[in-house]
């Protein structure tokens, strides 16, 4: 009886740690002097390396202490998006590759997610060469098995994997349909170009100025999800439905409006939370962008935005050991970060 095996095997996996991750966002490192960000928060570009410095030591600590079989062993370490800054300018490959060798401390998988910075100064091949490992575990499925396109240019960076056979991960490309990363002739670019122009009348596309209510995330540094990556995620969904697994999604765009004066969620955030509403399965998203940080349950689903490092001064961190349990996912914090429990 399959439903009965599934049953006892629940019963015996309640409340088991099942694996652990490092998790952090917006890097946003760059060779620069600290400046202020448009909203007056000082970006502190070369103290970014501090901070990962001081995780990845932190993360393989821990290791050095656990069994190799150990559910909390750092197993991988998740970077939401906007690993340099729009500030690296025709430095951006350079201080990509400083950030690149700081990781590789790490003794240990490193996945990556694509945000608006990282998009600025490189090229989408560029960056599926330089972000997407070399090495995969089997689970792994990526946009380049899903999709028929052959180009990398058109090869999106999302994808999924199973870090344990209880849950399957989600990752998404936020700006598949942007004016930021395409050339202007691109179908996606030009998608987003009308898009801005009916939803923005601002000359700068980047302001959210005389924007109302949730019309205030059309801005220039947001952008959307295409259908092509919308059948993939509900293909993802159904398979880890079928297969009795839990899903966690990574976004670098939130997929909900944390504050009401806040411009930072998903273009079409309402077509993306209906396709999660149809599924059981899905217990968080975990995102970046925001960069103060911040938390909501939505409909049973928690959304939990990780702050920027970007803004970590001297003294100050914000990142986190992410405990997976079959009930629950328990944040440890470091600096910034509280700890936190998602019950589920």
């Amino acid at each position: 009886n399959r439903r009965g095996d599934r049953m006892a095997s629940k019963k015996e996996d309640d409340g088991k740690l099942l694996f652990t991750f490092g998790a952090l966002s917006d890097l946003q490192y760059a060779d620069h002097e600290n400046r202020k960000s448009f909203y007056g928060m000082t970006r502190h570009y070369k103290n970014a390396l501090v901070c990962l410095d001081q995780a990845l030591k932190t993360w393989n600590s821990i290791n050095s202490k656990e069994e190799d079989k150990s559910a909390y062993k750092i197993e991988f370490v998740m970077h939401l998006g906007d690993i340099i800054d729009r500030i690296s300018d025709k430095n951006a490959e350079k201080d990509l590759t400083k950030v690149l060798s700081a990781f590789e401390e790490f003794k240990g998988p490193v996945y990556h997610l694509i945000g608006n910075h990282c998009l600025y100064n490189l090229t989408r091949e560029i960056l599926h060469d330089r972000l997407i490992p070399s090495s995969l575990p089997p689970s792994f499925v990526s946009s380049s098995d899903f999709s028929s396109k052959s180009t990398k240019i058109d090869k999106g960076f999302y994808y999924a994997f199973s870090p344990h056979p209880k849950i399957r991960m989600i990752c998404v490309d936020s700006y598949e349909v942007s004016t930021i990363g395409w050339p202007s002739d691109h179908p996606n670019h030009i998608l987003a170009s009308k898009i801005l122009a009916q939803k923005n009348p601002n000359e700068e596309k980047n302001s959210p100025v005389g924007l109302k209510g949730a019309d205030i995330r059309y801005v220039a540094f947001n952008g959307q999800i295409a259908p092509n990556q919308l059948e993939f995620m509900k293909q993802q969904m159904t398979e880890a439905q079928n297969d009795d697994q839990k899903i966690i999604i990574c976004s670098h765009i939130p997929f909900v409006q944390l504050f009401s004066n806040s411009p930072s969620f998903l273009w079409n955030y309402e077509e993306v939370l209906a396709l999660i509403d149809s599924f059981s399965n899905v217990v968080a998203v975990l995102a970046g962008h925001e960069h103060d940080g911040g938390y909501m349950k939505r409909k049973g689903v928690h959304h939990y935005i990780f702050p920027g490092i970007i803004e970590c001064g001297p003294g100050s961190n914000a990142f986190a050991s992410v405990q997976v349990f079959s009930d629950r996912i328990k944040i440890k914090g470091y600096g910034k970060i509280e700890d936190q429990t998602l019950s589920f």
